[in-house]
């Protein structure tokens, strides 16, 4: 049998969850009251995101999603797509046009597609900090975090906790960050050394002269490289020092020191050396001059040296214009000289037209001689059109040429249809790569939209084609109705695709949505995939839930060979709560067969608690039968309206072939702090 115990900490972090943190393995939680993405009878989302002082893109809960009725709130102010904020649909991702501080907390609700939307593979996840002191002499702050690893499966995910802060005096600046971190889903057992992350940096001025200095260590197993900007399994130490000996030249100096300790890099090792001197002989005018001495250790021993110096001109001279310059010297030990110069201008004569020129040379042993030159330009002649031209070509005496084309054109000649087209042609050397795409969509009546699209891509000769059209049908706000056609034409393979789809609630106690897509391979049999969902709750005492799905298609549009089938069941007896369900899935093209039964109640008890109690019996049924039995008793207690604290206790049995594995029994403790945003 084995015992373990956890900590789960939702949203707020506390001193004392921290101590505990630092002698076990901790899980930091945040939750908006549901789970994280969790779709509502409707097939409604909100996802929160936490600022990270940068712009984006973040991570949504689902891909595919509807574009329409998307909804991004910060601070109960509404933002404006395109102004404000811009959304990729299909990969689930977010971006604003302006940085997301820190603690800034936005809602982004929007809808599912039944059939077509998917969880996202990166989950969902909440940082969140929490202000132990605040005062101009300085600072102190608990932060925390807890992301999905795993979108099918909850539970499972990643969590840091610790402490950051800064003091500052009269003539600088200290700040410094501890965490650590535990990854539930690798079950990482790592040292606390490996899985934590510390940077301490610092500047103070002297007069004219500025210094500044930071080190930090990441470690091999620290889960919150991306969040937090520490990276993975990375040692460095920087020292830099800045001096204005006129209002019009600066000179630097810095040192600069990393080592990679984890992945294909590690044992790699960088050290830098870099002088800089800044001119500015007026106000339009700038002359920068850069030398640097890099030495390279690879995770092998072998060493290189690098001496590299340049010279940077920029102008603004010209009203509306943009000139730059540069040169460049780098002689490497391993792979010898290399010279380079470019020469540009970004101009805008009127405010409907933008363009931008560069001119550039290089050499060195992978390239020999080349010259390359670029061209683009950006037109809004008029608010119903916007184009795009854009020209690059290389030539070099060692890989050839290389000339790439692209042009976009965005139209919209009536207030109710827009006509997008965008066309690429790339030639390396004798082969040619092109892409046309283009795409229409109408809203002829106020029920009504229609999108079509044609795209074709191929080289030299060779070419692929996709054909499609969607009508989509709002007869009340209550329905939604959707056709839509598909032909893939790869080579000799010929695929078209039909889909069907509806999604109703006549009353506000019925939800039913479904869609259907038949699928024609072209001398080839191919699955039809079908989804049917329906939720029945015509009185307060109880609520029924049911789905049906056949072959359905994962993110990048492969078929998944199996048929599955849940149904659920929601009652109260006076204070009693009781929610029972069931769900089998038939992988029929390698024959297994699981189900999954559960049962849960609860009940109220003293006050603001709930204690609840509860089943989950799951098999699987193939070449040999798995079985697991998962009991659960737990208690929950509010606090207030925004906080809830719980503890649950779970006991685990396992089975092979009916027969009990007591070697593998689980006990488990979980206990968790939950705020509502």
């Amino acid at each position: 049998m084995r015992l373990t115990v956890e900590y789960k900490l939702v949203a707020a972090l506390s001193v004392v969850a921290l101590i505990l943190g630092l002698a076990t393995p901790c899980h930091v939680r945040a939750a908006t009251g549901t789970e994280l993405g969790a779709v509502d009878s409707i097939g409604g989302v909100t996802d929160v995101i936490v600022g990270r002082n940068m712009r984006g893109p973040y991570s949504l809960s689902w891909t595919n999603f509807s574009a329409d009725d998307i909804s991004v709130v910060i601070n109960g102010r509404s933002l404006k797509k395109g102004s404000d904020y811009n959304i990729d649909v299909a990969k689930g991702l977010v971006s604003f046009n302006s940085v997301l501080v820190n603690d800034a907390i936005v809602r982004v609700s929007y809808r599912t597609v039944p059939g077509k939307s998917q969880r996202a593979s990166s989950g969902g996840s909440i940082p969140v900090t929490l202000s132990l002191h605040n005062s101009s002499a300085g600072n102190l702050k608990m932060m925390g975090l807890y992301a999905q690893s795993d979108p099918k499966n909850p539970t499972a995910g990643k969590s840091v906790i610790g402490l950051g802060g800064d003091r500052a005096w009269r003539s600088g600046k200290i700040d410094s960050m501890f965490l650590i971190s535990q990854d539930e889903a690798s079950k990482d057992t790592a040292s606390m050394w490996e899985r934590a992350a510390m940077k301490f940096g610092g500047d103070t001025s002297i007069g004219k002269l500025k210094l500044t200095g930071s080190y930090l260590h990441s470690g091999q197993s620290f889960s919150g490289g991306k969040e937090y900007g520490t990276d993975v399994g990375k040692d460095q130490m920087s020292f830099a020092a800045s001096f204005a000996a006129a209002k019009n030249l600066q000179t630097s100096a810095s040192f600069r020191s990393s080592e990679d300790t984890v992945g294909e890099k590690k044992g790699v090792r960088t050290v830098v050396n870099e002088q800089n001197v800044v001119y500015t002989p007026g106000k339009s005018t700038k002359v920068s001059l850069m030398r640097s001495d890099t030495e390279l250790t690879s995770k092998d021993g072998a060493k290189d040296n690098i001496q590299t110096s340049g010279l940077q001109l920029t102008s603004n001279a010209f009203k509306r214009t943009t000139l730059r310059t540069s040169l460049t010297q780098k002689d490497s030990d391993s792979a010898g000289a290399e010279r380079g110069f470019s020469t540009g201008m970004t101009a805008k004569p009127s405010d409907r037209i933008d363009f931008d020129i560069d001119y550039a040379t290089l050499e060195n042993k992978t390239v020999g001689h080349q010259t390359s030159t670029a061209i683009k330009v950006a037109a809004k002649p008029n608010k119903q059109l916007a184009v795009q031209a854009g020209y690059s070509g290389q030539d070099s005496t060692v890989k050839g040429d290389l000339t790439k084309t692209n042009i976009a054109i965005q139209a919209t000649p009536r207030a109710n249809l827009q006509i997008k087209g965008t066309m690429t042609d790339t030639t390396e050397n004798e082969n040619q790569q092109y892409t046309r795409d283009i795409s229409l969509t109408s809203t002829p009546l106020q029920y009504a939209s229609l999108t079509a699209m044609y795209s074709q891509k191929g080289v030299n000769d060779l070419d692929d084609v996709i054909k499609g059209a969607e009508l989509k049908l709002t007869p009340s706000k209550r329905t939604n109705l959707m056709a839509g056609y598909k032909y893939t034409e790869t080579g000799p393979s010929v695929l078209t695709v039909q889909d069907f789809g509806a999604d109703t609630k006549p009353w506000d106690f019925l939800h039913f949505a479904g869609n259907y897509r038949r699928r024609d391979l072209r001398s080839s049999s191919i699955a039809d995939s079908s989804y049917l969902s329906l939720e029945l709750s015509p009185s307060k005492l109880f609520a029924l839930t049911g789905s049906y799905q056949s072959n359905p298609e994962d993110k990048k549009g492969n078929i998944q060979y199996f048929n599955s089938a849940s149904l659920g069941f929601k009652t109260s007896i006076g204070s009693v709560g009781l929610e029972t369900a069931f769900a089998q899935k038939d992988q029929y093209a390698i024959d297994t067969f699981t189900d999954e039964r559960s049962l849960g109640i609860a009940m109220p008890m003293f006050g603001r608690g709930k204690l609840t109690t509860g089943c989950k019996l799951s098999r699987t049924m193939g070449v040999a039968s798995l079985e697991s039995r998962r009991y659960q008793l737990g208690y929950s207690h509010s606090i207030g309206s925004d906080f809830s604290l719980a503890l649950n206790n779970y006991y685990t049995q396992y089975l092979q072939n009916k027969m009990h594995q007591p070697e593998r029994n689980e006990i488990s403790t979980e206990l968790s702090l939950g705020a509502r945003f």
